[in-house]
C-alpha cells in the first residue's frame, strides 16, 4: 500500500488538533485576563489574589501530573500485552 494518501489526512489531523489547542489557550487567557480585571476592580487584597492564583497553578499541575501518569501506564500496558 502507498502511505502517500494518508498524508493529507495525517496534516489535517494536526492541523485540527492544533487550531483546537490554539483556541483553547486563546480563551483561558481571555478568562484569566478578564477574571484579573475583575478581582483587580473588587480590591481584593493581593495576597488573596496570589493564594488564589497559588492554588489554581497547583491544580493545573495536579491535573497535568495525573493525565500524565495515565498515559505513561497505557503505555506500559500495551507493551505487556505484546510479550
Amino acid at each position: 500500500m502507498d502511505d502517500r494518501s494518508n498524508i493529507p489526512a495525517a496534516v489535517g489531523f494536526y492541523l485540527w488538533r492544533g487550531g483546537l489547542a490554539f483556541s483553547a489557550a486563546y480563551l483561558l487567557w481571555e478568562v484569566a485576563r478578564r477574571l484579573w480585571m475583575v478581582i483587580r476592580a473588587a480590591g481584593v487584597p493581593w495576597l488573596i489574589s496570589l493564594g488564589v492564583f497559588l492554588l489554581a497553578a497547583g491544580f493545573i499541575l495536579f491535573i497535568g501530573s495525573f493525565i500524565l501518569e495515565r498515559l505513561l501506564d497505557a503505555r506500559a500496558e500495551r507493551g505487556l500485552g505484546d510479550l
